[in-house]
């Protein structure tokens, strides 16, 4: 769904690309909902994964928790199935072995 703004411009228009922009240019501006929503662009390729990832972030109450949580507690929200759940455990056991 496209929004569009006061002055016309559709307000998801290039949001993947503003995100990628805004990490590359420095990623300790992004909020922990907008880490974990790039995160999520790989797993869902062709979704807006801002509001799953805000509802992971609300769930479980930080990043750290999203990517330690359990597959059978991730795939209760909305939006997460087995292969995001598997996504997401793969993210949290390659941080435990770095």
């Amino acid at each position: 769904m496209y929004i569009k703004s006061k002055k016309g411009v559709k307000m998801h228009e290039n949001h993947r690309e503003r995100l990628r922009l805004k990490l590359l240019q420095n990623a300790d501006l992004l909020e922990e909902h907008e880490l974990l929503e790039i995160l999520l662009f790989y797993a869902i390729p062709r979704k807006n994964t801002n509001p799953i990832a805000h509802k992971l972030i609300d769930h479980f109450g930080n990043l750290e928790n999203v990517l330690n949580a359990e597959t059978s507690q991730l795939i209760t929200i909305e939006g997460v199935g087995e292969s995001v759940a598997s996504y997401l455990k793969t993210l949290g056991a390659v941080l435990v072995r770095s």
